[in-house]
């Protein structure tokens, strides 16, 4: 896992590099490290890269995330992973059935389609989009619901890393591919 960490380490701007590497490198050894931190490193790497600048930092370490945002943006790159096998194929169907372009689907075809003509499998390539969906948005909402003089009030409050934006952009469209095809095949 340290080896995995250090080279997200230097995924980071050489400018950040140069003010925090070391100190980041000297953390890393003292602590023991787990996947989560792999995937905050990662996804804070990409967004000091996207920024053009350093990445927010705090006595010279990296600032700790609301865990909220963190942990919504791991759950974007799980609904990712989910969601990755049904994109791939829906994919490769429409460059297939619509593009015309069939040798990418017919190189995978012989593998995939003992998998999604079985039961479990069609299941999970179906559900996958709604999933993936549900694992990028559930934990970007704040609900808050209240009696106030004697008065039901509430308010809802939506704040999302760009990775929950992405993927559940990706699951929309993918499970609206799908529904589209159903429709057509069964009309």
């Amino acid at each position: 896992m340290r080896r995995a960490l250090r080279a997200v380490i230097r995924l980071y701007p050489s400018r950040w590099r140069r003010r925090y590497e070391s100190e980041m490198l000297a953390l890393l050894e003292e602590s023991n490290p787990r996947p989560g931190d792999f995937v905050d490193l990662l996804a804070w790497s990409v967004r000091a890269r996207l920024a053009g600048r350093p990445s927010h930092v705090v006595g010279g370490a990296l600032a700790v995330l609301e865990r909220s945002s963190a942990h919504a943006s791991r759950l974007a790159v799980v609904g990712m992973l989910v969601l990755l096998p049904t994109l791939l194929l829906v994919v490769l169907s429409v460059l297939k059935y619509v593009l015309g372009i069939a040798a990418p689907f017919d190189a995978v075809e012989p593998a995939v389609t003992p998998l999604v003509t079985h039961p479990v499998g069609e299941t999970a390539v179906t559900l996958a989009p709604y999933v993936a969906l549900l694992l990028a948005v559930i934990p970007t909402v704040r609900l808050d619901a209240r009696w106030r003089n004697s008065r039901l009030s509430g308010s809802i409050a939506f704040s999302a890393p760009a990775a929950s934006i992405l993927v559940a952009a990706a699951s929309a469209t993918v499970a609206a591919v799908m529904i589209v095809y159903w429709v057509a095949e069964n009309l």
